[in-house]
């Protein structure tokens, strides 16, 4: 018996897993807009530098307003990956106008509307 380790080291542990991060999940958004306003559906073009949305907005109040908007930007998943901002003309009563928002991020497939407000007209 010579030459062999009686008691022969235990084979290594493995070291443990770490943990997995869930995946994103898609966005499930209630667009907030104030009363007075209407929006059109998000017209959203690929370009080679990230996306550019064009919304809409329709002033259905008795005021002049400035309505601004705020945008998820979403991956091809639905998963919110930024958020982007941008404001419409001074609107008159019955007056429509546009909202173009550009997000550069390379994963960006979707926008979604978060909320529309009307600022008063200054």
């Amino acid at each position: 018996m010579g030459g062999q380790n009686p008691n022969p080291a235990p084979p290594p542990e493995s070291a443990p897993e770490a943990p997995v991060a869930p995946p994103a999940r898609p966005v499930e958004i209630v667009a907030k807009i104030d009363a007075g306003l209407a929006a059109s559906k998000i017209n959203v073009v690929g370009r080679v530098d990230g996306i550019k949305g064009t919304m809409f907005v329709t002033n259905l109040s008795r005021q002049s307003v400035s309505p601004a908007a705020v945008f998820a930007v979403c991956d091809s998943k639905g998963a919110k990956i930024g958020a982007v901002t941008n404001l419409a003309s001074a609107l008159e009563p019955d007056e429509s106008g546009k909202i173009v928002v550009t997000a550069t991020n390379v994963n960006a497939v979707d926008f979604k509307l978060l909320r529309l407000s009307a600022g008063a007209k200054k």
